[in-house]
């Protein structure tokens, strides 16, 4: 079942931003109303396989161990929602579309955590599952049509066809990159967020460390194929001509040159003469990734100028449109929240509640939602809903920070901090400029898929650690304590004997010298140094067992807690559950 488990959460995010799906049409103001269908996406029959095959591999997780108790402030959410739409049918077929899609990727990506499934692991997918769309945009541009596909849920789309999007100059209307997506924005969202995923992982390849140089791909081919990556994703990028988008890889990318500035900039800019070869040959790497990728940016923005002027700075009817019609929309909603205040219109009823209250039942233009997420929030959710939101995004927080060991290990050196608001930075930027994040099910997926990545890189290096027994057992100690391990050693709390013994192992109490002995990891350091300047990754966890040599290690009390400090070659084995 494990191998079904391991194929099953795969193939779903590789189909997550397909959009092909079985819907019933919904109109407002004369106009289609894309958040008011009910739909049926491709996608979850995929979620569905992979929710089985979770159940089939219950070791660690089941859905019939879910405690409703310790979701009560999501529920207490959902009833506020629904009491917002005052009961109105189309209202709450709105409200009902968005809870499902929500709660369904909140499920898949509970599950991904609880059979703690690598953020690097997603990431890889999510990078993957985008190619193919990137491809696709390239040629769509080239040949200035979106061919329909059903498979991808795509319709056809010409320049001279009105609604489509396009740049306009001079009278001449050029069709925008959709990928395999409902708009170019979202294309571009997910572009931008693939980009700097993917020059992370080129960054990452730069290390010259031989024990990392192992799989199918060696350290140089793995720099060359995210680094080709990241150039295919930023010129498709471009192309799509979305401000939002552009705007977001620019902030991004610029934080993720600021978390190397000691090994390029002080090199490439000040002259400064690494001693070390390894670290000068990482440190060229490095800045070849960053010339061939900005390369591929600039390159294509200055081969598409004209457009690119157009788009972001012309005078063109269309686009100075686009930029009244957003701030209308920003003042009408602004409005509408003051006559919801409390309880909001409910998420995704906001256009219905704005027609209904302006009384508009035939609208020159597609009704649009605000395009800020936060504005969205307070509109959709009220100020009751949106306290609500916040309280259970951080008793979620504060749940991942006591489970991990890098909540009470402050970091040393400012570029690490950076790297952890790379992606945080660019998802801000997509949430004040854009709606599709909170509205559309491929920009939900894309903010799902983001988080999952966020959190799980800025509260453990790999995997994630859920088990709540071991939580309440160390809980305590860990809010007690003020240390942390350096180099390569470990903090451990011994176990009792009774404990030793429950554990599955009984050690033989014959032989008093060097006589193994078991406890709980719970704080690891970063990694010896090696001479490259690089830390080698430590193979030990926060919540393992382990077996050590009783004589090795040292007792140290912090607080009231006796605890032992070892370094990780002088631990003989892992207990696995």
């Amino acid at each position: 079942m494990k191998i079904g488990f391991e194929i099953a959460w795969r193939l779903a995010i590789l189909v997550l931003p397909w959009q092909t799906r079985w819907f019933s049409d919904a109109s407002l103001a004369g106009w289609p109303w894309e958040q008011g269908r009910l739909s049926i996406y491709a996608s979850w029959l995929f979620l569905l396989v992979f929710i089985v095959a979770s159940e089939r591999k219950r070791k660690t997780f089941s859905l019939r161990k879910m405690s409703v108790g310790r979701h009560w402030i999501g529920i207490f959410l959902f009833a506020v929602s629904l009491i917002a739409t005052r009961f109105d049918p189309m209202a709450l077929q709105a409200v009902g579309m968005w809870w499902i899609q929500i709660v369904g990727l909140a499920l898949f990506f509970s599950i991904l955590r609880k059979h703690e499934v690598g953020w690097r692991s997603v990431a890889v997918w999510f990078c993957l599952s985008l190619i193919p769309h990137a491809l696709l945009g390239a040629r769509q541009f080239l040949n200035q049509e979106v061919v329909a596909s059903t498979i991808l849920g795509v319709a056809s789309q010409l320049p001279e066809s009105l609604g489509v999007s396009v740049v306009a100059l001079h009278g001449v209307r050029t069709l925008r990159a959709y990928g395999g997506f409902p708009h170019p924005n979202i294309f571009g969202g997910w572009l931008a967020i693939g980009t700097l995923v993917a020059m992370h992982f080129a960054l990452h390849a730069c290390a010259q460390d031989p024990e990392k140089d192992v799989g199918i791909m060696s350290q140089k081919q793995r720099r060359i194929f995210w680094t080709s990556v990241s150039m295919l994703f930023s010129t498709v990028l471009i192309l799509t001509f979305s401000r939002s988008a552009v705007l977001a890889y620019g902030v991004g990318s610029l934080v993720l040159l600021m978390t190397h500035w000691h090994s390029v900039i002080d090199r490439f800019l000040l002259s400064k003469k690494m001693e070390n070869s390894s670290m000068n040959d990482s440190a060229q790497n490095k800045m070849w990734i960053f010339f061939f990728v900005g390369l591929s940016f600039f390159g294509t923005a200055f081969i598409q100028r004209d457009l690119i002027l157009s788009r972001f700075f012309g005078s063109e009817r269309l686009e100075v449109k686009s930029i009244e019609t957003r701030d209308h929309a920003q003042s009408d909603f602004i409005d509408l929240y003051q006559k919801y205040p409390w309880l909001g219109t409910g998420p995704n009823a906001e256009l219905y509640a704005f027609a209904k209250e302006e009384g508009i039942t035939n609208a020159v233009a597609p009704l649009e939602p605000p395009h800020n997420v936060l504005l969205l929030i307070l509109v959709n959710f009220g100020l009751i809903g949106t306290a609500l939101m916040f309280l259970f995004l951080r008793v979620r927080i504060m749940n991942c920070k006591l489970l991990t060991s890098k909540f009470h290990i402050p970091y040393s050196k400012f570029p690490t901090k950076l790297t952890h608001i790379v992606l945080p930075s660019a998802l801000l930027v997509l949430s004040l400029f854009d709606h599709y994040l909170w509205s559309t099910w491929s920009g939900q997926v894309l903010g799902a898929l983001t988080l999952f990545v966020i959190v799980g890189k800025i509260f453990h290096t790999e995997s994630w650690h859920s088990h709540n027994e071991f939580a309440n057992s160390y809980k305590s100690s860990i809010l007690s304590m003020n240390v942390r391990p350096l180099s390569d050693r470990v903090i451990i709390k011994p176990l009792s004997k009774e404990q030793s013994t429950a554990s599955g192992i009984i050690i033989p109490d014959t032989v008093d010298k060097e006589r193994p002995e078991q406890g709980k990891v719970i704080a690891v350091g970063p990694g010896r140094r090696m001479e490259n300047g690089t830390r080698a990754e430590m193979d030990l966890k926060v919540g393992d067992t382990v077996v050590f040599k009783k004589y090795s290690p040292d007792e140290i009390k912090v607080g009231d807690e006796e605890v032992l400090v070892v370094s990780e070659s002088d631990i003989m084995a892992v207990l696995e559950n």
